[in-house]
């Protein structure tokens, strides 16, 4: 999954994939409600973006070990990393259509 999304747009967006089911990539995010990162990305890769909800400390050091990881040997350890830091997250669940709804009606100024 780390093949999907380069390490600079990663960091960039504060992104990291985390499940890729058929054409819908699962991907946790510092903020679900950046719709730029979520075209780019489905841009890129042609897949479906999910969001879940991650702290920014977990994303970043989550991009650093894992593309790290994958720059020296391939990336053999990355699936257990993956899960670790999966385990690590805090990790509010799948942003639906609805709930991005609701976040940008509570963010929009009245």
């Amino acid at each position: 999954m780390l093949r999907l999304i380069p390490g600079e747009t990663a960091a960039k967006y504060s992104v990291i994939p985390i499940a890729r089911s058929g054409n819908t990539l699962t991907l946790a995010m510092t903020d679900p409600t950046n719709v730029f990162a979520m075209d780019d990305i489905k841009f890129r890769t042609g897949l479906n973006v999910e969001p879940v909800v991650a702290s920014e400390t977990s994303i970043q050091e989550a991009i650093a070990h894992h593309y790290a990881a994958t720059n020296g040997n391939g990336g053999g350890k990355s699936v257990d990393f993956v899960n670790k830091a999966l385990q690590d997250m805090d990790l509010e669940g799948p942003m639906t259509s609805s709930r991005r709804e609701r976040r940008r009606d509570r963010t929009r100024p009245r």
